[in-house]
């Protein structure tokens, strides 16, 4: 059984849901062999996005950081989240994965030099 669905069976479709967007997880059904890898450096480069911003993992809207791209991945957002980063100065989150044999790390910086680009319906920072 892949750890996906391991997740999914303890935890329900609730968590994947919770997690990963809808794009990630058709991803994943069609890449079963690269899966595992995909999933942790995702939820490891929204792990280090909600960290940079300061926010409440428990609370935040995970799937609100879009992660666009396999290299390299690219960071936008929307809601709330993207609210916290404008009213920090925020104009960009730089992105780096880096995969180990067993280990996933990713490392998220802002710069505030970049000019804010803020699409005033979705309140998105690209």
């Amino acid at each position: 059984m892949r750890d996906e669905d391991i997740a999914r069976s303890a935890h329900g479709t609730r968590y994947v849901e919770r997690l990963f967007t809808q794009e990630e997880q058709d991803y994943v059904d069609s890449h079963p062999y690269t899966a595992q890898r995909f999933l942790a450096g995702r939820f490891s480069a929204r792990e280090a996005v909600v960290k940079l911003l300061d926010l409440d993992d428990a609370a935040a809207p995970w799937i609100d950081i879009v992660l666009e791209g396999i290299r390299p991945v690219s960071v936008s957002l929307n809601g709330a989240v993207s609210a916290k980063a404008l009213s920090l100065g925020i104009g960009e989150i730089l992105l780096s994965i880096d995969y180990g044999r067993s280990t996933v790390i990713a490392v998220a910086a802002a710069d505030a030099r970049k000019e804010l680009v803020a699409d005033e319906s979705a309140r998105q920072v690209t």
